[in-house]
């Protein structure tokens, strides 16, 4: 539910960002309200329609941080969408909306937030298919609080909150009572409850 409460704030920073052609603030606005309904527990369909929504608006801006933040959780409900996926090295967070290039290129330009959400999202996956060594690879790449660019008090919440989440992951993960759906619903339970 805190979650939930915060997608009107989102909504207001487009709407204003696109009255006054801010360009950064409609860009701030749209991936994080994409983002933030997604974790949420909105439907992925609805999820995926604002995702595409937003991303045909916000490539022609030149916001090249966020574009590629929208295109890395987009990658991440598809992949939740895709009918026949399989979890592989090769498949996982590689498709038509964020591939390797792209994940090569965050990297290069220390586009801490898209590595971030494209870790979070092979985490997550790992957790809905049951794959510990995924999940486990997934946290020992996430990157050190300095290569984020944020001030030091708001890295520290943020990677504080990404402890959290891979030990509740480790924990579904060696649950023998969770099937992989409800493992999904528990992560973005807590997702929302104010952890993540």
């Amino acid at each position: 539910e805190p979650v939930r409460k915060t997608l009107p704030s989102f909504l207001v920073a487009v709407e204003v960002g696109e009255r006054t052609y801010n360009h950064e603030y409609f860009g701030y606005g749209s991936t994080e309200y994409s983002a933030y309904a997604f974790h949420s527990g909105e439907q992925l369909e609805v999820v995926t329609q604002v995702m595409n929504d937003y991303r045909k608006l916000l490539t022609p801006m030149k916001q090249e941080v966020g574009s590629s933040y929208l295109a890395a959780n987009q990658q991440v409900v598809a992949d939740f969408l895709a009918p026949e996926f399989r979890l592989t090295e090769t498949t996982i967070m590689n498709g038509v909306h964020f591939n390797r290039t792209m994940f090569e290129m965050a990297k290069a330009k220390n586009f801490g937030l898209v590595l971030f959400i494209y870790l979070l999202g092979r985490l997550m996956l790992g957790v809905y298919f049951r794959d510990a060594g995924e999940a486990k690879r997934s946290g020992e790449q996430v990157p050190s609080p300095n290569m984020v660019p944020w001030p030091t008090n708001r890295r520290s919440v943020v990677f504080a909150s990404i402890k959290a989440t891979f030990k509740l992951s480790a924990k579904l993960l060696h649950s023998k009572q969770v099937a992989p759906p409800s493992a999904r619903a528990r992560l973005l339970d807590y997702c929302s409850g104010g952890h993540y």
